[in-house]
């Protein structure tokens, strides 16, 4: 690790050396940009007090890159698992050290998320870049103005509306190879049309297919032992399409995209499968209304509804060299549905702008399955189905959020600002919520900021961990506890802006993130049996039970520093650097009891028996201390792009199963070394309407570990080619 980033630095250093010092009279022009993310008011983001990042359409056009992961990886204080593994694996995004399913993912504003999942967490390999404009990240809790799960950060995709030109069209092929016979074709298409009436329509398409690399690590190096390992391969398609009129006062819309997704999966870690695969399919139906009352004020009303559904089969696999089979088949189906509403009215004056408005969420979910095993002569099968548990939730919501000027009060107070945000939330199971921000900044001057945030948030227990019915035999309790309380977050920044024209930015943040509640998997054992002999009787049954509590804490803390500056007019230089730790402290007089029934209770990530004594733990499961990051852009002429990408990911715990722990085996933690990985990207325009691209990633480190007990892509080589037609 340590060589690999060395030799990073040393290439970086080198690059910028090298090319500095030339200047001549080529330039980018970037385009204005503005944020309606962070406050819902479109702002400057130099001028909002919050950590922000925009990736706009000039950078998407030249990027080459396959999925939306990769893009935000490279952004300031975002962690990824997931996202060097093959291609196919669940990518799960770590905003600021919270965990995954404590940030959302909006599409025009409209979350998507997965209830069908344990966490309601989303698998970020869904999302398509296709008919993407630009994307916006705000860092931080957001629940005031966002609702449940927005405690880490808020990700917004915007797709694209009407545009200048009567007809565009993007097409986008790739190819490339990332691993011994791997490879990887993906072809993309969007289609724009605008009529100078303010209609538009957009079509688009995206096909993916992979070929890919053995998913998890083969440790077996004994002589004669029988494997049947297999590449593990994937494919998926979307598409989109989009209505909308945009025009005087008036901006409405209606899009419908569907998502299919099919992969090789594998059993857990270390553990190859070659005959189980995942079928995922999604539908989302988005609208939106806007309409401009007067020049200050508007009125909005937007929503969506996705449903999705998840087969998982795990079929009979060959066991010897004879070619015999171990007679397991398993099938199991997950479907959700999430329902969105929400109606806000806008206020914009020179010294204050407010928002209220009034939102209503649905979700539901359902499993079923089918399990045949034969063994010995032992046939064993089952069917299940949760459907007639209808399992739903219902959340209503109003909000307020007001930007006060300090010239309110005196000229002299004109460079305050003061952002204050208030969210009531009433959830069919756990009750009511309420939610407060504020935000003061104070510009320093015309080109310097510094603000602070405190906020307060809340996650809404999934409907897996408030109903799952599972039970194992002689259990008290089921999987699922309808007694979850909502995690509660307090969320802390101070941070500093500072622009200097189009040719330098920097930014620090300092945050404190302590989430309350948190929600913990975990084993109860018979009360009556001392903990040292659980487990020791084997004719009796001290196993009471697994399910969900509220028990831990987490208390996440960091700082945040990005720069980006213009070296030279043919030369940018973008940097940032993430450190981040955490103290999760856990005790018995956390527990509800009513939950547990007073049993023991051990924690499933890690084994440990929870006591009276305060076990304190330090460090995030998957989520590094450090993460730096560094962008090149070199322009030797007006055609030819380079792009120099770099990450390093420091130290990190991962979790593995360990059939020591306790009485029947936990989850252990194992610290994984750091890795710094390189990549290069060329892009050279044919034409204006006419570009080629290549890409080598993993330039220095082909061997390191994302995930313990699981293969990363090796060296890999890309090649894309871009038309724009544009008439």
């Amino acid at each position: 690790m340590s060589k690999s980033l060395i030799i990073t630095l040393v290439f970086s250093l080198t690059f910028m050396n090298l090319f500095a010092q030339k200047k001549d009279s080529s330039k980018t022009y970037t385009m204005d940009e503005s944020i309606i993310t962070a406050s819902r008011f479109e702002q400057n983001p130099d001028e909002t007090g919050r950590s922000i990042s925009i990736i706009n359409q000039q950078q998407l056009q030249q990027a080459v890159y396959t999925n939306l992961g990769e893009l935000l990886a490279a952004e300031a204080g975002i962690q990824f698992v997931g996202n060097g593994q093959n291609y196919g694996a669940t990518q799960r995004m770590f905003i600021r050290g919270s965990n995954s399913y404590h940030a959302i993912v909006m599409i025009d504003g409209v979350r998507i998320s997965d209830p069908s999942s344990v966490d309601n967490g989303i698998d970020l390999t869904e999302i398509s870049l296709e008919n993407v404009e630009r994307i916006e990240i705000v860092r931080g809790s957001h629940s005031t103005i966002y609702g449940s799960s927005a405690i880490g950060g808020v990700i917004n995709i915007i797709t694209k509306k009407n545009a200048i030109n009567k007809l565009n069209a993007d097409v986008n092929l790739s190819v490339g190879s990332f691993g011994e016979n791997s490879w990887l074709s993906q072809n993309m298409l969007n289609l724009n049309f605008n009529h100078k009436s303010g209609f538009y329509a957009n079509a688009g398409l995206d096909y993916l297919i992979v070929k890919g690399i053995d998913a998890t690590l083969d440790t077996i190096t004994t002589a004669g032992v029988f494997k049947n390992r297999d590449q593990d391969n994937s494919n998926k398609l979307d598409y989109s399409a989009k209505l909308g009129y945009r025009k005087n006062r008036l901006n409405a819309f209606v899009s419908y995209k569907a998502m299919k997704h099919n992969t090789d999966l594998d059993k857990a870690a270390f553990r190859d499968d070659d005959n189980r695969e995942i079928y995922f399919n999604r539908d989302l139906i988005d609208f939106g209304l806007n309409y401009k009352l007067n020049a200050k004020l508007n009125i909005s009303y937007s929503g969506g509804y996705t449903i999705m559904n998840r087969t998982d089969i795990d079929d009979s696999s060959i066991v010897d060299l004879a070619g015999s089979y171990d007679h397991q088949y398993n099938e199991s189906f997950f479907d959700g549905s999430l329902f969105l509403n929400d109606l806000v009215l806008k206020a914009d004056y020179d010294k204050i702008k407010f928002l209220a408005g009034i939102a209503y969420e649905e979700e539901s979910m359902n499993n079923s399955g089918y399990i045949y095993s034969y063994s010995n002569g032992f046939l064993y099968e089952n069917r299940y189905d949760l459907d007639s548990l209808k399992l739903a939730t219902q959340t209503k919501s109003a909000f307020a959020h007001f930007e006060l000027g300090g010239d309110l009060v005196s000229a002299a107070l004109k460079p305050l600002n003061i952002a204050l945000g208030l969210r009531f939330s009433s959830h069919s199971t756990f009750g009511n919520v309420m939610n407060w921000e504020v935000n003061p900044s104070w510009k320093l001057s015309s080109s310097s900021l510094l603000y602070l945030s405190y906020s307060t948030g809340f996650n809404a227990p999934s409907l897996y961990r408030l109903y799952s019915p599972d039970v194992a035999w002689g259990a008290v309790v089921t999987r699922g506890n309808p007694l979850l309380k909502p995690e509660y977050s307090k969320s802390f920044e101070l941070g500093f802006k500072k622009s200097l024209g189009d040719k330098s930015k920097l930014s620090v943040a300092f945050f404190n993130n302590k989430i309350d509640n948190v929600i913990e998997y975990v084993y109860l054992w018979d009360k009556n049996v001392a903990i040292d002999s659980l487990g020791n009787d084997w004719m009796r049954n001290d196993y009471k039970g697994d399910t969900y509590i509220n028990l831990s804490e987490q208390n996440i803390y960091g700082i945040e520093f990005f720069i980006s500056t213009k070296l030279s007019e043919k030369i940018d230089f973008s940097g940032s650097y993430t450190f981040m730790n955490a103290v999760s402290p856990v005790s018995s007089f956390s527990i509800d009891t009513a939950s547990t029934h007073g049993h023991h209770v051990q924690l499933f990530e890690s084994g440990l028996f929870v006591s009276e004594v305060e076990n304190t733990k330090i460090g995030l499961v998957r989520r590094p201390s450090s993460i730096v990051t560094i962008q090149i852009n070199w322009r030797p002429t007006e055609k030819l792009k380079i792009n120099f990408s770099s990450r390093f990911v420091g130290t990190r715990y991962d979790a593995f199963y360990n059939p020591v722990l306790g009485p029947y085996g936990a989850l252990d933690n194992e610290l994984l070394a750091g890795y710094a990985l390189a990549n290069l990207s060329v892009r050279y325009e044919l034409k204006n309407n006419l570009a080629i691209g290549f890409k080598i990633e993993n330039l220095f480190d082909t061997k390191y570990t994302e995930i313990n007990g699981f293969s990363t892509r090796g060296r890999g080589c890309y090649f894309n080619v871009r038309y724009l037609l544009k008439k």
